[in-house]
């Protein structure tokens, strides 16, 4: 499975219909202790991109932890539960755009609140065989740019560029 962390400007509102065009794929760094952070500006909101990388289909979770300290489904938008099935089977490639909300609307990744939901502060995933079996399990923890250059040595993405999106220029 590959995971990327595609950026965008984040709505004033925090939330999308559908997953938004990408302004280019987040780096992900490990601190001293082996931790993964994400770095992702006050600006800016992410959408997760699932890749299987074998002929086998994955089955995969997403909780994300909250800053009000709950913890979220990220395929359902609701509550997690550790007493219920959380993996969603991916056979090739899926695009997860938010939290769902209400009426097909998706509350954005990001690390600042916004007047609809609480900033997210890190994302487990979780992968596993048939959806029972854990595989492998990974948290990313959300952080600002000075933090995440600060703990891992890496420079932080340059600033969020609204013009570095997909336009629909056809190839020759």
């Amino acid at each position: 499975m590959a995971v990327s962390f595609q950026r965008f400007e984040l709505p004033a509102d925090g939330v999308v219909l559908d997953v938004p065009s990408s302004l280019g794929a987040l780096p992900v760094g490990k601190d001293s202790d082996n931790s993964f952070l994400l770095p992702v500006a006050e600006n800016e909101a992410f959408w997760i991109g699932l890749v299987t990388t074998g002929p086998e289909p994955a089955f995969v979770a997403l909780q994300v932890a909250l800053a009000d300290g709950t913890f979220v489904n990220a395929f359902s938008g609701q509550r997690w539960r550790e007493d219920a099935a959380h993996a969603v089977r991916i056979d090739s490639h899926a695009a997860v755009a938010g939290v769902p909300g209400q009426g097909g609307l998706f509350h954005a990744f990001a690390r600042v609140a916004t007047p609809q939901f609480p900033a997210a502060r890190s994302v487990r995933l979780v992968l596993s065989q048939q959806g029972d079996d854990v595989i492998c399990c990974a948290t990313v923890t959300l952080v600002d740019y000075a933090t995440f250059a600060a703990l891992t040595g890496l420079c932080a993405p340059p600033p969020l560029d609204r013009d570095a999106g997909y336009k629909g220029w056809r190839l020759p």
